[in-house]
């Protein structure tokens, strides 16, 4: 690709102040701070498995709530991978049809999926898997 895949993103809100810098086609190289060390290490693998470079610092009320970083976190990040894919030419997937995408995953007893269609509409689930699936039917 030509022109670099990148998007710089903010949000100040009484609760937060989100900074994040985004280069979809990096190394893999992360620098995370949020405040909240298990959503740092996730957004570190979301970076280095996904071969992006990513510089996130957020600054939040997490001594009332985590919630609002959290979700703060989501609406900007989510914002900037948008801006950085830009018009989408030339965007494919082995397994994305016409109009939406879907992947399950199963980690320590949940069940994450997530869904996004060309419309620019994403949801994400997690389901806490609460009873055991015999694998000898």
């Amino acid at each position: 690709m030509s022109a670099e895949r990148a998007s710089r993103r903010t949000r100040r809100t009484k609760e937060t102040d989100i900074q994040v810098r985004l280069t979809l086609d990096g190394v893999g190289k992360a620098s995370v701070q949020t405040g909240l060390p298990f959503l740092d290490h996730m957004l570190e693998l979301v970076a280095v498995h996904g071969l992006f470079d990513l510089t996130l610092r957020a600054k939040g009320d997490i001594e009332v709530d985590q919630h609002h970083t959290v979700e703060d976190i989501g609406l900007v990040l989510g914002g900037a991978i948008d801006e950085a894919l830009g018009d989408r030419k030339g965007l494919s997937c082995r397994w994305m049809n016409a109009w939406w995408a879907s992947r399950s995953i199963s980690v320590d007893g949940r069940i994450s999926r997530t869904t996004s269609s060309r419309r620019r509409e994403s949801w994400a689930h997690s389901i806490r898997r609460s009873f055991p699936i015999s694998s000898s039917r």
